[in-house]
């Protein structure tokens, strides 16, 4: 009886523990049914979510796996609409409901008292769930409540996240790619002009506009559309990421871009999203601003210490003057890097190109 009670405090810690820290809810709950349908002796056990928008109940987990006739379905839809409409845990045996032999419980799972789905657990033929079971079941059901509203919030946010991304890709056509556009029907359509008073100097000069002004815009577009891609940092590391941007935007606008390494890099996730966000943040200002034709990522680590630098060959700019208007990321650069507990430095003189270093503590 010991040996089962603290097996089962394990499993409402294991629970609490994920619940609280995980926002993958189909991986919590699987992990969770299949924890709980072993320590009770349970045939299976599930949870029914009730969707936010249509207000009906669906099956989001079983386990272990087994088709659900829908005629069974319906019934267990309409068993637990009455614990949803109840709030309280409905302890019967499953006959009573459904017409088999099992013993079963279903729990509500709760979110500041309004319940947002069913835990069921049904139980094998000629068993029963004692009151310690029970009060067990209730104690997980709570905490399941706990993982459904971590999931959604986080749902959400992710949903802002994106809206604002794209609200800010919206505005970089505009106010880039747009414009840019624009002006190169204006330098064609003066090119046009003086070609018939043939002002041969004048002709030349807006082609060259037209030629430097296009270009320009087609480094930007590249740009925009690699951003619109999804992410792979979380699968395949910083490292190939980095190679695959330069690839894909650097090198194809035609500038000598190197990404250089020394040491090897064993990098937390969050290290490594922050790092890349400061040179995604650096390369993008010097595509877009420094007329750059040569930049280089280098990344090294001595001892506990990592150093990023990116460098270019463009025009350059005044620090102070930037930093004291807010252009060009600067400060966003900055929050990121103090968020990591690194120190940034960014050394630029007009045209002699810039420099951007950040360093981190990586253990």
């Amino acid at each position: 009886a010991e040996q089962n009670r603290q097996r089962e405090l394990q499993t409402l810690l294991y629970v609490a523990a994920a619940a609280s820290s995980s926002l993958e809810l189909d991986e919590m709950l699987s992990a969770t049914l299949n924890r709980l349908v072993a320590l009770v002796g349970a045939s299976r056990a599930g949870v029914m979510l009730l969707d936010s928008e249509s207000g009906e109940l669906e099956p989001r987990m079983i386990r272990p796996e087994h088709p659900v006739a829908p005629e069974d379905l319906a019934e267990m839809c309409q068993v637990c609409s009455e614990v949803i409409t109840s709030g309280k845990p409905l302890h019967v045996p499953v006959d009573a409901a459904l017409g088999h032999s099992e013993p079963g419980a279903l729990l509500p799972l709760l979110v500041r008292g309004q319940a947002v789905g069913v835990l069921v657990i049904i139980g094998t033929q000629g068993s029963a769930f004692n009151r310690r079971h029970l009060a067990l079941f209730e104690s997980i059901a709570d905490q399941l409540g706990v993982a459904v509203e971590n999931a959604r919030l986080y749902a959400r946010v992710e949903q802002a996240a994106i809206a604002a991304e794209r609200s800010r890709l919206a505005r970089d056509l505009h106010d880039s790619v747009t414009q840019s556009i624009y002006s190169m029907t204006l330098f064609a359509e003066a090119a046009r002009r003086l070609t018939v008073s043939k002002d041969q100097e004048s002709v030349e000069e807006y082609l060259s506009q037209l030629c430097e002004t296009s270009q320009q815009a087609l480094k930007e577009m590249r740009l925009l559309v690699y951003e619109l891609r999804p992410s792979a940092l979380e699968e395949e590391g910083l490292l190939e990421v980095l190679r695959q941007r330069l690839d894909t935007v650097e090198r194809r606008a035609g500038v000598e871009a190197q990404l250089s390494v020394e040491g090897q890099l064993d990098l937390p996730k969050k290290i490594e999203v922050g790092l890349y966000r400061i040179a995604q943040e650096a390369l993008n200002n010097s595509l877009k601003h420094a007329a750059a034709t040569a930049v280089t990522v280098r990344l090294q680590i001595e001892g506990n210490l990592l150093t990023m630098e990116i460098a270019d060959d463009g025009r350059g700019f005044e620090v102070d003057v930037v930093a004291d208007t807010g252009g060009i990321g600067l400060s966003s650069m900055q929050e990121r890097a103090e968020k990591l507990n690194g120190d940034l430095q960014i050394v630029s003189t007009p045209g002699k190109g810039t420099k951007v270093q950040v360093q981190v503590k990586v253990r």
